[in-house]
């Protein structure tokens, strides 16, 4: 889960080294029962584009408390992978083939169903070691930071929701008396998805042209860098789907790279991708 962007065009990937590398994102990321995501040729992934007029709230301060983003990367990257192991292993023969097609475009590499199958049986107890960290962790609170939900709740509960979806049966075995986290899960199932509401895409479009980008972000001064707002620059990620994505650097943070570009008829747009996971280099 990466800061959230308000036109956005992404997901992420990990950088661990396993037989299932690169194989979840982007379509089992998006949480759909493995149907082929949008085309893969682009794999734009991570902040996305923000609408231009909201660049300063992209990521709401109460919604991510403490060590947060540690336990994101790590749901995101080390667990993930444990859960596209364990997932797969079970269901890999049955995926339709366009979902299998879909993946080897990001990942660059055949979807070796026999090669995940083979690492489940060492994936399912750090899967489960993974769980016990969280089931520990909710010993003294509803939520893992408090009496509130936040982003680390978020980034463990999508390997809970995925592989209860996916091998609700593995699940079950894996979940074993772990009571806090069946609670937890009730108590994030119940928060439900919020109110939905459907946007044309030309609507979509039409909005996001009417609007400007938000000049004079501010950048780290000491970031090493060494790029200045302005220079050309290209970010690409750091472990798979590395197409690269170049525009004038707009502003470089501890946490975020912000890239204008220019969008055919909706003009210039900002483009933001995580501080962690991505290279940035001069263009």
């Amino acid at each position: 889960m990466r800061p959230g962007g308000w036109r956005s065009f992404g997901a992420r990937g990990s950088r661990r080294a396993s037989p299932a590398r690169g194989y979840g994102r982007g379509g089992a990321r998006s949480y759909r029962e493995f149907q082929p995501a949008e085309p893969s040729s682009l794999s734009l992934r991570g902040f996305g584009a923000s609408a231009r007029t909201a660049e300063s709230t992209l990521t709401p301060a109460s919604v991510v408390t403490g060590a947060d983003w540690a336990v994101n990367l790590w749901a995101d990257r080390i667990w993930f992978q444990a859960s596209v192991a364990v997932i797969f292993g079970e269901i890999g023969d049955s995926i339709r083939a366009e979902f299998a097609a879909d993946r080897e475009k990001l990942s660059g590499r055949p979807f070796d169903v026999a090669a995940m199958k083979a690492a489940a049986p060492f994936m399912k107890p750090q899967w489960r070691a993974y769980a016990a960290w969280l089931e520990d962790g909710l010993g003294r609170s509803d939520f893992l930071g408090g009496a509130t939900p936040s982003l680390a709740d978020v980034a463990a509960w999508m390997n809970i929701w995925w592989t209860g979806a996916a091998a609700p049966a593995v699940a079950d075995q894996l979940l074993t008396g772990f009571g806090r986290i069946h609670a937890w899960r009730d108590r994030l199932r119940a928060i439900g998805h919020g109110r939905r509401q459907d946007l044309a895409s030309a609507d979509a479009l039409a909005v996001a042209a009417s609007a400007t980008p938000i000049a004079g972000l501010e950048s780290d001064p000491d970031d090493p860098s060494g790029l200045k707002a302005g220079d050309a620059a290209i970010v690409h990620a750091d472990d798979y789907g590395r197409d690269p994505i170049a525009g004038a650097l707009v502003a470089v943070t501890r946490d975020r790279v912000t890239l204008a570009r220019e969008a055919g008829d909706l003009g210039v747009i900002h483009l933001h991708v995580p501080r962690v996971g991505y290279v940035l280099t001069r263009g």
